[in-house]
């Protein structure tokens, strides 16, 4: 695929088995800091993925943009699949993205955003509960929460699930600690900490554990006041004519907030066209400004842009 003049391909030796890992990188110029967003592919795609979608928006802000690899598609054609989806190598390859970049370029470490959907969204999860204490935030869209779960109710997918995590479900106690360790399930504590932004389908067909990320949502602390709305349901028309937490009673003093589509579906009908929403939401988050408060302040979306 072709890239961008204004994108260079950068190597990043992973920190964890010596890899020579590559990534995309665009820099908008010039010695000032900027803020990083660090865009995940989906489960399927490779580090051209996001390209499109995202980098026209980080130019219009003026933002850096890394589009890492972290070992390639989850998929039975990938010679490194065990390495991919979700695995400990392939986290550590967003880290350590992140970290060379940041040595290289003026990048403001105070402002590294993490933004991924379905695949993506997933490991934006198991990055964000690796290293909680690095990202500003992180907005997750229709992610896999639950890779066991995952397995037995998308037949189409089963077979990659398996290349990745060593077999099926139940094929032995290494396999089901590989379920267990690359499901982000699993990782609500940590998550707690993050300033987080779910998003699921209701209806969504690919994914489906839309209920998982709900149950993410619910454990670990991550609700504080359990009198609170569990959901944010969209309304039947556009997602953008539905605003995120417009009940001042939703707006929770934790660091996570959830968003369900519905009657919207699955990430390629709702949030690749959404993408310029995402990076709205990002924009307006409050504890932007100023890192300080970052563990005190409530994290909240403004309405999400009209038109």
């Amino acid at each position: 695929m072709a890239v961008p003049s204004a994108v260079v391909e950068i190597v990043c030796v992973s920190s964890r088995d010596g890899s020579p890992e590559k990534a995309l990188f665009y820099h908008p110029g010039g010695a000032a800091s900027v803020p990083l967003v660090v865009g995940l592919h989906t489960w399927s795609y490779d580090r051209h993925n996001q390209i499109a979608g995202m980098l026209p928006l980080c130019q219009e802000r003026g933002w850096g943009l890394l589009l890492p690899e972290f070992r390639g598609p989850n998929l039975v054609s990938n010679p490194r699949a065990r390495q991919a989806g979700g695995s400990a190598v392939a986290i550590q390859d967003v880290i350590d993205s992140v970290a060379a970049v940041s040595d290289r370029y003026p990048i403001d470490r105070d402002a590294l955003f993490l933004l991924g959907g379905s695949g993506g969204g997933m490991m934006s999860l198991l990055a964000a509960a690796d290293a909680p204490a690095l990202w500003r935030g992180v907005s997750s869209w229709v992610p896999i929460t639950d890779l066991a779960a995952w397995h037995d109710e998308n037949l189409d997918y089963a077979p990659h699930i398996a290349a990745c995590c060593g077999g099926a479900p139940g094929t032995s106690g290494e396999v089901d600690r590989e379920y267990r360790e690359r499901s982000p399930i699993f990782q609500a504590e940590a998550l707690s900490a993050v300033p987080l932004s779910l998003h699921h389908g209701r209806f969504d067909p690919a994914t489906r554990t839309w209920e998982g990320t709900t149950n993410l949502w619910t454990v670990g602390g991550m609700v504080s006041t359990p009198s609170c709305r569990s959901l944010q349901r969209c309304a039947a028309g556009p997602l953008s004519d539905s605003p995120l937490l417009s009940d001042d009673r939703c707006r929770l003093p934790c660091r996570t907030t959830l968003q369900i589509f519905s009657p919207c579906t699955s990430m390629p009908s709702v949030a690749f066209p959404r993408i310029s929403w995402m990076m709205g939401v990002i924009s307006s988050m409050t504890f932007y400004p100023a890192r300080s408060d970052k563990r005190s302040s409530p994290w909240r979306h403004s309405q999400p842009p009209r038109g």
